[in-house]
């Protein structure tokens, strides 16, 4: 027995033995077709992403400052017009996105399930079982909830009985031996 202590002992020394961690003198230097990739990464995102969210940026912050411009320097009614129907465009162009995506994210979700049913595999029971799952989750915390509030409110309303018992009571002995 004591020598299959030793072994499993050594074994374990064995495995909780840390590596050598420590920096090497080495510097990592990237081959040149990672600097080629990483300079065309860089231009890619600079053209493509960063300008027009500058640009985007630029034209929501002007737009914002000339309706608040508008909303100071307003004397007249025609200033007012102007600036309801810039909150208007504003308001309808968002609403138009929010539609377009919610069309796009439906038609992708159902490109994704024919693809799915023609490989044979079926989306919608795992999405069923999904369901009776987050449904079985609600109805443990619903009576989870139901058993415990109970537990806690009793409390309360008996203090607020006893309160309401007792100031009733005082105002009934005033009433009765004041005049009045």
């Amino acid at each position: 027995m004591t020598l299959s202590f030793i072994v499993v002992q050594s074994a374990l020394l064995s495995i909780m033995e840390t590596p050598d961690l420590s920096p090497s003198s080495e510097v990592f230097q990237p081959t040149p077709e990672q600097l080629r990739r990483d300079k065309t990464l860089r231009r890619f995102n600079s053209r493509y992403v960063f300008f027009p969210i500058a640009v985007a940026a630029i034209l929501a912050f002007s737009i914002v400052l000339t309706m608040v411009l508008y909303v100071l320097v307003a004397d007249t009614t025609e200033y007012l017009v102007t600036l309801s129907a810039i909150a208007d465009s504003i308001i309808i162009l968002m609403v138009f996105s929010s539609l377009v995506l919610i069309g796009l994210f439906l038609i992708i979700v159902g490109a994704v399930y024919f693809q799915a049913r023609k490989q044979g595999i079926a989306p919608l029971r795992q999405t069923q079982r999904f369901l009776w799952r987050l449904d079985l989750l609600t109805i443990r915390i619903q009576r989870s909830v139901s058993d415990f509030v109970p537990k806690l409110a009793n409390p309360f309303i008996n203090i607020h009985a006893r309160f309401a018992y007792w100031r009733v009571l005082v105002h009934k002995l005033k009433r009765l031996f004041s005049r009045g």
